[in-house]
C-alpha cells in the first residue's frame, strides 16, 4: 500500500500586496533601535520579533544595533594621540570661516518679554570664529572618531550565536530519506509562512485552541520565545501553527489531527512504536511525534537532528 498522495498546499494565508508589505518594514525598520534598546511596548517589541524572523534585511541591522550597544557600553573611549590632536587643531584653525550675514533690523521694536530670552541666547551661543566655537568643533569631530572606532571595532568582533546542542531521544527516532507527501506539504507551508510577515501573534494563542478539535500544546523550551499563532488548511484539513523565536532562527510547530498524520503508513508505524520521526525535506528539517492528544511537526531551516532538543522527552 503506497504513501497518501496529497494536492498542493493551500494554506489560508492570503497574499500581501507588495507596497503594503513593503510599507509595513519601513514602519518596524524605524523602531529597531529602540527595539534594542528595549524601549518599546511589549506588544510592538512583539510584533517586531515576529517580523525579524522573515526579514534578513531588518535581522542584519538588528545585529549592527547590538553590536554597537555592547562595544559602546564596554571599550573606554579611546585617547587622542598629542600628534593628532595639534592636527585637528591646526585644521580648524587654519579653515576658512564665512560670517553669516547680518540680519535686517526688524521694523518694529520687539515686545519687551521677548528681550531677556534673546539675550540669552545670543550670550550662550559661540559665536563663528571664536575660539569656543573652534573648541566646540574639535570636541565633536573627535567624538564622531570615537564612535567610528568602536563602530568597525564591534563589526570585526561581534560574538557568534551558540550552535545548538544535539541530545539523544529514547528510542532513537525513524529517520526517514524517502519523500512523504504530508510532510512535503508541511515544508511548502512553512516556506510560504516564513517568506512573509506572520499572519498571526502570540496573543491569538487561545483563539487557535478553540478553533481546532484536538489539543494544541506549545512547545517548552528555556531558548523559545512564542511570537504568532493561526490556524493554516492542508489540503482540506485545518491545522494549528504557533511560531517561535529560537535562537535567532524561526521554528514553527504545526499541530495537527492524529488520523491526518497517519494516512502515512510509515508515520503510522513510527508512532505505534514510539518513535519519533527525523526528516529534511526541501532545504528544512522535520521532527514528528503524538503524544495521543493531536501530532506535532516541527519545522525549521536546520537539519532535524537539531530539533530533537524541542521533544517532550528530550528533557
Amino acid at each position: 500500500m503506497s504513501e497518501w498522495q496529497g494536492g498542493a498546499a493551500a494554506g489560508r494565508l492570503q497574499p500581501e500586496d507588495d507596497a503594503t508589505r513593503e510599507a509595513r518594514h519601513e514602519v518596524l525598520a524605524t523602531l529597531l533601535a529602540a527595539y534594542v534598546d528595549g524601549e518599546l511596548p511589549p506588544e510592538t517589541m512583539a510584533q517586531i520579533d515576529a517580523h525579524l524572523l522573515g526579514c534578513r534585511r531588518c535581522r542584519c541591522e538588528v545585529t549592527v544595533h547590538q553590536s554597537l550597544a555592547t562595544r559602546l557600553s564596554r571599550v573606554t573611549r579611546p585617547a587622542v594621540s598629542a600628534a593628532l590632536d595639534d592636527r585637528l587643531s591646526a585644521a580648524i584653525a587654519t579653515a576658512s570661516i564665512v560670517a553669516a550675514p547680518a540680519a535686517a533690523a526688524p521694523a518694529t521694536a520687539a515686545p519687551a518679554t521677548a528681550e531677556p530670552v534673546m539675550a540669552a541666547s545670543v550670550v550662550a551661543a559661540p559665536m563663528v570664529g571664536t575660539p569656543a566655537a573652534a573648541a566646540s568643533r574639535r570636541r565633536w569631530m573627535l567624538g564622531v572618531a570615537s564612535v567610528a572606532a568602536v563602530f568597525v571595532t564591534a563589526l570585526v568582533f561581534s560574538p557568534r550565536a551558540r550552535a545548538p546542542e544535539l541530545v539523544a531521544l529514547q528510542p532513537a527516532p525513524l529517520v526517514v530519506t524517502t519523500p512523504i507527501p504530508l510532510l512535503e506539504l508541511l515544508a511548502a507551508d512553512f516556506r510560504t509562512a516564513s517568506a512573509r510577515d506572520l499572519p498571526g501573534r502570540a496573543r491569538d494563542l487561545e483563539t487557535v485552541r478553540g478553533a481546532v478539535p484536538f489539543t494544541v500544546q506549545p512547545l517548552r523550551h528555556a531558548d523559545l520565545q512564542l511570537v504568532a499563532a493561526w490556524t493554516t488548511d492542508l489540503d482540506g484539513e485545518v491545522a494549528a501553527v504557533l511560531a517561535y523565536k529560537w535562537r535567532d532562527a524561526l521554528v514553527m510547530q504545526y499541530v495537527v489531527s492524529d488520523p491526518w498524520l497517519f494516512r502515512s503508513l510509515t508515520i503510522r508505524g513510527a508512532f505505534a512504536a514510539g518513535q519519533a520521526v527525523g526528516t529534511d525535506v526541501s532545504g528544512v528539517g522535520m521532527l514528528a511525534w503524538s503524544l495521543g492528544e493531536g501530532s506535532t511537526v516541527v519545522v525549521a531551516d536546520e537539519r532535524w537532528p537539531t530539533l530533537v532538543t524541542l521533544h517532550p522527552r528530550a528533557r
